[in-house]
């Protein structure tokens, strides 16, 4: 008997296996929905291809389990233990990633519909080329994680910690970023529209090529940040701190620059025509 059967016939008996140790089992392929295996172990288990519904994995332990290509419909993942997990390919809705400690796990081209992250734990997370809409990350830590075109649609970021994390060629659209952290991230030739950034910190940060028009960066702590090139047509920097700020060829036409801070920033073949300027300190 495969250990997707025995599994199964557990399960006909009793739907509730919570605390069950299910650790290295090879369940790929398999169908459950509204089973509770809260606090259960499946470390290193393979369940690549599953298709799960009104699954609780609440507080269980996930340590590198396969759930590559996986299909899954209300599954609660809150508290779960998830670091070096594979979501590679998968496709979630309606997930719970609540307070989740999901350090070193992989979401490449990882689809995700209305899936809640706040406070979840992704230090070193490779969203490469993931597409994210109507999700929840605020309060998240994203310390160094890896979103390299990926795209976010209509989601909740406030006060992530994404610190040294790499957004090349992200496309991120209608997107809460207040107050995030994001000191020495790359979003070289990022595509930023309808994006907040009020009293988000930046330092650092390289920003070369961002395209970013009416984006809003009130309040924003941009210190040394580089910003190449950067078209920031139409964006609110007010009171935005840009001191040894690197805007060399930037676009900063019809921008708000009212009361922002610039000493020593790099103004050479900026583009101002039409920018409020109004208390703007240069020197």
């Amino acid at each position: 008997m495969s250990q997707i059967d025995q599994f199964l016939s557990l399960v006909l008996k009793d739907a509730n296996q919570e605390g069950a140790d299910l650790a290295g089992y090879a369940l790929a392929g398999i169908r459950l929905s509204g089973v509770k295996l809260a606090r259960a172990r499946l470390d290193k288990a393979d369940m690549g291809k599953a298709e799960l519904s009104k699954i609780d994995f609440s507080r269980a332990s996930l340590t590198g389990v396969s759930f590559q290509n996986g299909r899954f419909k209300d599954v609660d993942f809150g508290g779960a233990r998830l670091s070096g997990a594979r979501f590679d390919s998968a496709v979630m809705v309606d997930c719970n990633f609540k307070n989740a400690d999901m350090e070193n796990v992989s979401l490449t081209q990882t689809q995700a519909l209305n899936c809640d992250f706040r406070g979840s734990q992704l230090p070193y997370a490779n969203l490469l080329e993931s597409r994210l809409k109507t999700c929840n990350f605020s309060y998240a830590s994203m310390l160094y994680a890896f979103l390299k075109q990926v795209r976010i649609a209509e989601t909740q970021m406030n006060a992530i910690d994404a610190r040294g994390s790499d957004w090349t060629g992200a496309q991120l659209s209608q997107v809460n970023l207040v107050g995030a952290v994001l000191k020495y991230a790359d979003l070289d030739a990022a595509l930023l529209k309808n994006v907040n950034l009020s009293h988000a910190r930046l330092t650092g940060a390289n920003l070369k090529d961002l395209e970013c028009r009416t984006v809003m960066f009130e309040d924003g702590h941009l210190e040394g940040a580089d910003l190449t090139y950067a078209n920031l047509e139409g964006a609110n920097l007010e009171r935005a701190c840009l001191m040894e700020a690197n805007l060399h060829g930037a676009n900063l036409s019809r921008a708000n620059l009212r009361d922002a801070f610039l000493i020593d920033a790099n103004l050479t073949q900026t583009l101002t025509r039409g920018a409020n300027m109004e208390n703007a300190v240069l020197s």
